[in-house]
């Protein structure tokens, strides 16, 4: 279950990575001499900004997923862990 959701929040940051390119390309593109240049980049630059934000959650549920796997099935404090790591992963989940 772990594989799967690391598997998704992955899909997830590749997605919005790949908009946020075609942000900055659009970004790039804009003609200066336009007199919608300042509201066109403004607009851009909040949408860019956006998927920042998106960014972030996947990433953290990334982290949390790669630090669960990590843990030792032998270390006596591996419940403990596990519940700490899953209980951040859920929190953060459900911001998203």
């Amino acid at each position: 279950m772990v594989k799967v959701e690391l598997a998704a929040a992955m899909e997830q940051i590749e997605e919005l990575r790949q908009k946020a390119l075609a942000l900055v390309r659009m970004i790039t593109c804009l003609d200066p001499a336009d007199p919608e240049f300042d509201n066109k980049f403004s607009g851009l630059k909040n949408l860019l900004h956006n998927y920042k934000e998106e960014y972030t959650v996947p990433a953290k549920a990334q982290e949390l997923i790669a630090q669960i796997l990590k843990l030792d099935l032998v270390d006596p404090d591996f419940d403990k862990k596990l519940k700490t790591l899953e209980d951040s992963l859920g929190a953060v989940a459900s911001v998203n």
